[in-house]
Parts: structure tokens; sequence; C-alpha cells
């Protein structure tokens, strides 16, 4: 038995440099995967933060889209008034420009050919639904009809809703 023992007790040189060498092989291996998670755990970080960068910063352009919305439903409320208001002041300029006036026709003007033109087509006389005898009622009492304050609302507010979007 004495024998036996002895014989457990010493060991073969071959198989401690083999428990040597696979203790070296894991612990290399050890420091390796170590070293693997530490550089995934890191690019695992970085991603994250790369990630939360883009969300903030999709979060930004959408609070920006939001601002560049109600700002240009803004200015084309105004263009609109705006347009409302000149648009008839505008039309009874230009009708007082033409020749028709609060008096009737001013001799020698465009709104005097007109009328003779109308009046030569006409057999002598002007019809009262005739352009002419529009524009006279237009310049003789200054107001237009309300088709044209809701035309220049919807004309100004439209191009401006729309142009805002292509400035920067």
């Amino acid at each position: 038995m004495r024998q036996r023992k002895e014989k457990e007790q010493t060991c073969h040189p071959l198989s401690l440099l083999s428990f040597f060498l696979s203790t070296q092989m894991e612990r290399m291996l050890a420091v390796a995967l170590l070293a693997a998670a530490l550089v995934w755990g890191g690019h695992s970080l970085l991603s994250q933060a790369q990630e939360n960068q883009r969300r903030r910063w999709q979060e930004e352009e959408r609070r920006q889209n939001r601002k560049r919305i109600i700002t240009s439903f803004l200015l084309a409320g105004v263009a609109a008034t705006v347009g409302a208001v000149a648009l008839p002041v505008a039309v009874v300029a230009a009708v007082h420009a033409l020749g028709f006036s609060a008096g009737g026709i001013v001799a020698g003007s465009y709104a005097a050919s007109m009328m003779s033109a109308a009046a030569v087509a006409n057999g002598g006389g002007v019809a009262a639904t005739s352009t002419v005898a529009m524009l006279q009622s237009v310049g003789a009492t200054g107001v237009v009809s309300s088709v044209v304050p809701l035309v220049g609302g919807a004309i100004t507010g439209g191009i401006t809703f729309l142009g805002s979007f292509f400035r920067r």
C-alpha cells in the first residue's frame, strides 16, 4: 500500500508540463475573453450613445418642422387678411385709373374708348350686363363684389403658405 501512495504522490514531469500549459492557456483565453468583452461593451456603449444622439436630432428636427408649419400658417393668415383688404382697394383704384369715376366716365380716357366700342357693338347702347357697365358701377360706388376679397385672400395666403416652405 505504501508503494501505491508514493506512486500517486509523485507526478510525472509531462503531466506537470501539460497542467502548466493548460493553466496558461486558460489564463490567456480568459484575458482574451475579457478583452473581447471590454471591446464589445465599449462598442455597445458607443452605439447606445450614437443612438441617443440620433434620437435627440430627430426630436429637434420634429420640433423645428412643427415650428416651421405653425409659422407658415400664421404668415399665410396674415397675408390672406392683407390680400382680402388690399385687393378690393387696388381694384377700385385701378377702375378709377381707367376712367370710371363717381361722376361717370371721364372723357378721353380708356373707359371712354371701351364705352364707345361697346355701344358700336350693341347698335348704339351699352348693355346693362356688359363689362363697361360693371366697371362703371364699381367706379361710381367704390364697392367691389364680395368675391374679390375672397379671391385676394386666397391668392395671397396660398402663395405665402407655399412660399414659406421654400425658404431656408
